[in-house]
């Protein structure tokens, strides 16, 4: 097996620091990767140590793997700027996993959730960026969520354990009206603000949108890990599904698309972790 060491590391960002952990091969090829954590209350070891895992798997195969926090989050420095503005944080990943390893020439980044949706955004800045490994992208929306709700309960009704708990009572049919209503009055709200003088004026165009440029912009392959028991990929599916544009993108020729239907948002059991770790170790072999 090959030796790899692990060597803690703090780099400036905008006059603050990061720190992250990069796991270096003895002899490295010149694919590297970055791992780029999920916004909230996480860090660089990932959802039970899913992160270190995967650093791990790759470098054991020769691929350099740079964890960091970025500004914020973690152990680093700085005030959180959430997902949407950290194209300065993946830009000093880069600059530092490059001044450690001279060797790499191509990166591959790595992010779940709305750290998926940052890497969709920024990755077209960097030349060095070759590839993308994202899971459950982030493109949650008012509009998204109604989406999911409706289909969610539209499968209820075709399903006979509803109708037996239904029928006997097992269900509280006030909270569903009073839910129903809720939506219903928060769609009417939306609706008048909507036709509102200066709606929209000076407003930064939605994250979603930005995700779509960004990968149009973006020319590498891209492989995608979907669960099935994900909200987050529901609605990415459904924004998928219902745009043409986007789906041109999602299957463009060179990506990947892994689908669990067993596995949940942050793909928690030990069953899928080693599912996605070993495509993803399949995957950059293959770059």
């Amino acid at each position: 097996m090959m030796k790899v060491e692990s060597v803690a590391l703090s780099f400036p960002c905008e006059g603050e620091q990061l720190i992250g952990v990069l796991s270096r091969p003895e002899v490295s090829r010149k694919t590297g990767l970055i791992t780029v954590v999920a916004g909230g209350p996480q860090y660089r070891a990932g959802c039970g140590r899913q992160l270190v895992e995967l650093a791990q798997a790759l470098s054991a195969i020769g691929v350099p793997v740079l964890r960091f926090d970025y500004r914020g989050m973690g152990e680093s420095t700085g005030q959180y700027q959430g997902f949407q503005h950290i194209e300065a944080d993946i830009a000093a990943a880069i600059a530092e996993l490059k001044r450690q390893v001279p060797e790499v020439e191509k990166i591959v980044l790595w992010g779940g959730c709305n750290a998926a949706s940052a890497c969709m955004i920024n990755a077209w800045r960097f030349p060095e960026v070759s590839s993308l490994i994202l899971g459950n992208p982030f493109v949650r929306s008012k509009a998204l969520a109604e989406q999911v709700r409706k289909q969610h309960y539209l499968n209820r009704l075709r399903q006979g354990e509803f109708w037996r708990k239904l029928f006997t009572g097992k269900y509280r049919l006030s909270g569903y009206a009073r839910e129903f209503c809720n939506a219903l009055v928060g769609r009417i709200t939306n609706r008048f603000r909507s036709t509102g003088p200066g709606n929209g004026q000076g407003e930064d165009i939605p994250f979603q949108d930005k995700m779509f440029q960004g990968m149009q912009n973006f020319a590498g392959p891209c492989l995608f890990l979907i669960s099935g028991r994900s909200l987050d990929s529901r609605e990415f599916g459904i924004l998928v599904k219902n745009s043409t544009e986007w789906q041109s993108l999602f299957y463009r020729d060179g990506n990947k698309h892994l689908f669990l239907p067993e596995a949940d948002q942050t793909f928690s059991t030990r069953a899928s972790r080693e599912t996605i770790i070993a495509a993803a170790v399949e995957w950059v072999d293959k770059l």
